[in-house]
């Protein structure tokens, strides 16, 4: 499909099309990395009740607290050298939230009898997946800093 200058419209007008769709990816993932490291998703990841702003909840532990506030800075400072960071720290927090609906849904179907014996196998298979899944992330802050 050639223009009457002679150019190639349909390779124009398609990339335009992916410069839109990836600006647009890069503002989703902007939006939710912000959610991480200005909002709550670490937060409640690490089992911080917020009473708003940036007080915690008399029944938040300290520790907890705490680590979800050097969670948050060690992203932040890691995504200011690797635009990476921001986009690992996103698909990473989603899978980990992926690996808790799929633990819940695992001892839902275990059963009463069952859950002596089958319930810390799947905790502990989770907790596993959930090492594995921070272990590049863990990786790429440590080395940016």
């Amino acid at each position: 499909k050639s223009s009457p200058s002679g150019g190639n419209r349909g390779s124009t007008s398609s990339s335009t099309a992916v410069a839109a769709v990836t600006a647009s990816f890069a503002s989703e993932v902007n939006f939710a990395f912000a959610t991480l490291s200005d909002g709550n998703v670490i937060d409640a990841a690490f089992g911080v009740e917020s009473n708003g702003g940036l007080k915690r909840s008399k029944t938040t532990s300290e520790i907890a607290f705490n680590a979800a506030k050097a969670a948050k800075q060690a992203l932040l400072g890691a995504s200011i050298s690797s635009e990476h960071i921001k986009k690992l720290a996103v698909e990473t927090y989603i899978r980990l939230f992926e690996i808790i609906i799929e633990l819940h849904l695992d001892l839902e179907n275990i059963g009463f009898i069952a859950w002596c014996v089958k319930h810390q196998k799947i905790q502990e298979k989770a907790v596993e997946e959930i090492k594995n899944v921070f272990g590049p992330l863990n990786e790429a802050i440590a080395s940016s800093i």
